[in-house]
């Protein structure tokens, strides 16, 4: 079996992230002080989106999202879906076993979800 990427490093790795959580708790401690806007480039590169349709993922605007990155970080709310995003295609990834295929599935329309 191959090895995951971890949130962490989809986020950026310590080029971004200052430490890289090792639980729950420390996570929720990230996101009270918001994350690097450097995770967005890392993130929208690993999944093969552009910054719109980050955007669009995230349910944030891409203006704010332009804002952002010129403001250099994201405030809590931003952050956790960034972080939320990250821990969905990190199990996505270990159920499939490939990120690639992991990132196929997640942008794949479910008929029964209604999409």
């Amino acid at each position: 079996m191959a090895e995951c990427i971890s949130t962490g490093r989809l986020l950026g790795g310590r080029e971004v992230l200052p430490v890289l959580p090792e639980n729950p708790l420390q996570w929720v401690e990230v996101i009270r002080h918001g994350i690097s806007s450097a995770s967005l480039v890392s993130l929208s590169s690993a999944l093969h989106l552009s910054q719109a349709e980050l955007a669009a993922v995230l349910g944030i605007s891409y203006r704010t999202l332009v804002r952002r990155k010129r403001e250099e970080m994201l405030n809590s709310e931003e952050s956790a879906k960034v972080i939320r995003l990250a821990r969905i295609i990190e199990r996505a990834e270990d159920v499939f076993d490939s990120l690639d295929k992991a990132i196929d599935w997640l942008k794949t329309q479910n008929a029964s979800l209604g999409e």
